[in-house]
């Protein structure tokens, strides 16, 4: 993006590292929080901090992001076309106001967001397989969904959302015929926390783990069932299934590889494709991932006194540390090693490489290129690793194409916590000024 004279663009770099959706998604969602904050998508904003909230709490506890701002720069003459307009990927121009933000619908237009969906929708509407007609139906929950935001943070009276429904139906009855289980996941996560409404009710963990035998995803969701109806048996054999699968997949970038594997390819789309993405992956963080609390609940200090029961837990541990697909999970499995009494070197590299791996997601971007086309296409190139590897995956290739030897790793690891302790200090010293400027 080329920024008129004097515009500073404030972009999120860092965050916690337990926070756990991870480098790839989570420098997404941090870069479209800027960009809705100035006007673009105040309703896809609420998608992504509530996608975010929700994996704090059900992980770590309430964590603070942490932020930095990057600093006031001027731009050469020639980079702008006014003092009140700057070009977004693909030749568009976006008129500012006085305080430097940007024309709500102005960024609509440049974004294109609507065009985006048609044109991939039109391409999953030839693909005749099973998962190709289920994200045909995300889509439109998305479209559902960002409608009924859109009304609400206009004022008006969002109408009964029977189309949602109705899609979410549709959804279930897929999968209920299909026998692969990337439609099944992709309704099992619609459904979630519904499962006894409407044609959702067909759907079941029970099921899901049929057709994906070796995966812990839905183990977990039957073990915090069992859980919560206090039925010990099963949930002793649930905790077993997945200390003894071979992987841990929430195929949450099912979804995001099918919608961007049909993705234009155009410049002028690029911005679009990228909204796009991170939609899905908010709204299914939001509704999707599971409830972790149990597990680290089930593994306990005072659970780990029986063998049979520790022996678990290290598995359990050991899966998501280093067989997951999620960033999330792979920081639940280092919470569960600390619990467990792992070496705290071994977590220390963890920390470091999650940390690190992230930090690079947005490292050496200048606020005037924010929605360039370098910018764009090198986040939705992120997404596409991800949907292919996984989050896990895709971090796991980045270190090793950077081949930093550890004193290296953990160098870094520590001036990012160095500069984030003094970020935070001066967060809240600023804070505290403002508090005592305040009359009354």
């Amino acid at each position: 993006m080329r920024a008129p004279a004097e515009l500073a663009v404030t972009i999120p770099r860092r965050w916690a590292w337990a926070l756990g959706i991870g480098g790839a998604l989570l420098g997404g969602l941090l870069l479209w929080l800027v960009l809705a904050a100035r006007g673009a998508a105040p309703s896809v904003a609420s998608t992504v901090q509530s996608a975010v909230a929700a994996a704090e709490r059900r992980v770590m506890g309430p964590v603070p992001l942490r932020t930095m701002s990057a600093p006031t720069r001027s731009v050469d003459s020639g980079s702008v076309r006014g003092a009140d307009e700057y070009e977004v990927c693909g030749g568009t121009w976006v008129r500012v106001n006085a305080e430097g933000e940007p024309d709500a619908a102005d960024m609509k237009r440049a974004i294109r967001r609507e065009d985006v969906t048609r044109a991939v929708d039109d391409k999953l509407a030839a693909d005749p397989r099973p998962q190709a007609r289920a994200a045909r139906l995300w889509l439109q929950l998305l479209d559902n969904e960002d409608r009924q935001r859109q009304l609400r943070a206009d004022g008006a009276s969002a109408p009964t959302n029977d189309s949602w429904g109705a899609t979410r139906d549709s959804l279930a009855r897929l999968a209920v015929t299909a026998t692969d289980p990337v439609t099944y996941a992709l309704a099992f996560h619609a459904c979630a926390g519904r499962s006894r409404d409407g044609a959702c009710a067909l759907l079941s963990a029970e099921q899901w783990a049929r057709l994906d035998p070796g995966n812990a995803a839905p183990w977990l969701e039957i073990f915090a069932a069992a859980q919560k109806r206090k039925d010990t048996a099963s949930a002793d054999e649930a905790l077993h299934r997945i200390a003894t699968s071979t992987r841990s997949e929430q195929r949450l970038f099912d979804l995001l590889g099918l919608l961007l594997g049909a993705a234009p390819d155009d410049d002028a789309l690029q911005n679009g494709v990228l909204v796009l993405s991170i939609e899905v992956m908010g709204v299914q963080s939001a509704y999707s991932l599971p409830g972790y609390q149990p597990l680290v609940a089930a593994c306990k200090a005072e659970m780990l006194r029986d063998a049979n029961r520790r022996q678990t837990c290290e598995a359990v541990g050991e899966l998501f540390a280093d067989k997951s697909d999620t960033l999330l999970e792979r920081g639940l499995g280092a919470r569960l090693g600390r619990q467990l009494g792992w070496p705290e070197e071994r977590i220390d590299r963890m920390r470091a490489e999650q940390q690190v791996y992230g930090d690079s997601m947005l490292g050496g971007i200048e606020p005037r290129d924010t929605m360039s086309c370098t910018m764009t296409r090198r986040l939705n190139e992120q997404f596409r690793r991800s949907a292919r590897l996984g989050e896990v995956g895709a971090m796991r290739e980045w270190l090793a194409r950077q081949a930093l030897a550890p004193d290296e790793l953990m160098r870094r690891y520590d001036a990012s916590q160095r500069e984030l302790a003094e970020r935070a200090k001066a967060f809240a010293a600023a804070q505290a000024a403002s508090a005592a400027s305040t009359p009354g």
